[in-house]
């Protein structure tokens, strides 16, 4: 894989930080079709890979979408 040690678990197997920021994007946080078993990859690459892939995952605005995301939570929460 050309992974070095230290640099991350390899969870990620392939999926770039592109495609979870395409992702949050496609779907609010109430869609139905926003898999769970996705959001819950997220949450391990986001806390166990390299930091080069949170950083590229932050750079493309997947910090914000992950916000965006909340919010939608929170709005129907609030109702």
């Amino acid at each position: 894989m050309g992974r070095q040690a230290g640099k991350g678990l390899g969870i990620a197997m392939g999926e770039q930080p592109e495609a979870f920021v395409s992702w949050l994007g496609m779907y609010k946080a109430t869609d139905l079709r926003m898999e769970v078993g996705r959001c819950k990859k997220l949450r391990m690459l986001l806390r166990h890979e390299s930091t080069d892939w949170v950083g590229q995952f932050i750079e493309l605005g997947g910090y914000g979408l992950i916000l965006a995301r909340l919010q939608d939570l929170l709005d129907v929460e609030w109702r």
